[in-house]
């Protein structure tokens, strides 16, 4: 497919891809039918609750099948975005999908997000969005760690995982402002970095082999 049309036809574009990659890739669990609003409108509220300027620098973390990132990067190509998704299978569906849909500002990076920090192509993001990647209470901790000084996160999360708090996890990980948006479905909780970011401490103890932990199951909806 030649990339063009307008927004809402590479919007759907994308769904088809989406959809169709899924037959195989297990992305999502929202049926076809809800996508929109779901996935597209979900993702597109992001825009409502952070100035986006030109220029800037984007990070999904955790993109899996490019939420809430494609949509962000097609309505906003002036930001460049980052896609990272360490599923090697999942991160090839995505660069597939961004060169399908012709974004320029998207590029897809197939790692861990530890290793992506250690690794030199590391750039600490204006923004960093992600829909239910991990649990909360290993998500703010990689976000205190990944997001540059200034940086705003914009996570989409369910109401009940706020329900323990959040506070006391984004001030241990040196991120402030903390907000609750819009909430509901769509929740989202904003985070802010005022300073520089806390002092990198090492994933595991000296000595210790490196070991992935156990992949938990990532919320579709």
């Amino acid at each position: 497919m030649e990339p063009g049309g307008t927004l809402h036809d590479r919007l759907e574009r994308y769904l088809d891809l989406l959809y169709t990659a899924n037959r195989s890739l297990n992305l999502t669990r929202v049926s076809r039918n809800d996508a929109l609003g779901r996935h597209i409108e979900e993702s597109l509220s992001l825009l409502e609750v952070a100035p986006w300027e030109d220029g800037a620098e984007a990070l999904d973390l955790g993109s899996g099948g490019g939420l809430p990132g494609i949509p962000l990067a097609l309505t906003r190509p002036e930001v460049r975005f980052r896609l990272l998704e360490r599923t090697q299978k999942k991160a090839r569906f995505l660069v597939t999908t961004a060169a399908e849909l012709g974004l320029g500002n998207v590029e897809v990076v197939a790692q861990d997000s530890r290793d992506y920090r250690s690794s030199p192509a590391f750039r600490a993001p204006d923004y960093l969005v992600s829909r239910a990647a991990l649990p909360l209470a290993r998500l703010i901790p990689e976000v205190g760690r990944i997001l540059a000084p200034g940086g705003t996160a914009l996570l989409l999360v369910s109401p009940e995982s706020l329900e323990g708090g959040v506070e006391q996890l984004a001030s241990t990980a040196g991120l402030t402002g903390v907000a609750v948006l819009r909430p509901g479905p769509a929740t989202v909780l904003r985070l802010r970095r005022s300073g520089a970011p806390p002092a990198r401490r090492p994933d595991r103890p000296a000595g210790v082999p490196s070991q992935r932990p156990p992949r938990g199951r990532r919320p579709r909806g």
